[in-house]
C-alpha cells in the first residue's frame, strides 16, 4: 500500500495535533498532545509530543529530499544496496520492505 500523496500538514490545538494529507486532506494521524491526570510528567512530555507530530508531518518531505540526496549519492542502486546506503535502508522502512 502507497502513503497519502501530496503535502501533509498538522493543525494544533491544545490536547491534540491532527495530522492530513493530499489534496482531498485524507485523515494521516492524531498525537495526543494533552495527557489526562498526568501531572508533571505529561506537561514535559508536550513539546516531545509536539515535535515528533511535525516530524511526522514533514514525511513525505524527508522522503523526497532523501531520494532526491541519494539518487545524486549513489547513482550506482547495487552500490548503494551492496554497502547499506542509510537512505535506501530509510525508504524501505518507510515503505515496508
Amino acid at each position: 500500500m502507497k502513503h497519502t500523496k501530496g503535502k501533509w500538514t498538522y493543525k494544533d490545538s491544545d490536547e491534540q495535533i491532527i495530522i492530513v494529507g493530499g489534496d482531498s486532506r485524507d485523515y494521516i494521524a492524531t498525537v495526543q498532545i494533552q495527557q489526562h491526570g498526568g501531572g508533571v510528567i505529561a506537561e514535559t512530555m508536550k513539546g516531545r509530543r509536539k515535535a515528533n507530530a511535525r516530524l511526522i508531518a514533514a514525511a513525505p518531505d524527508l522522503k523526497k529530499a532523501c531520494e532526491f540526496t541519494c539518487s545524486d549519492i549513489c547513482p550506482d542502486t547495487n552500490f548503494c544496496v551492496d554497502n547499506i546506503c542509510p537512505i535506501k535502508e530509510a525508504k524501505a522502512k518507510a515503505e515496508g520492505v
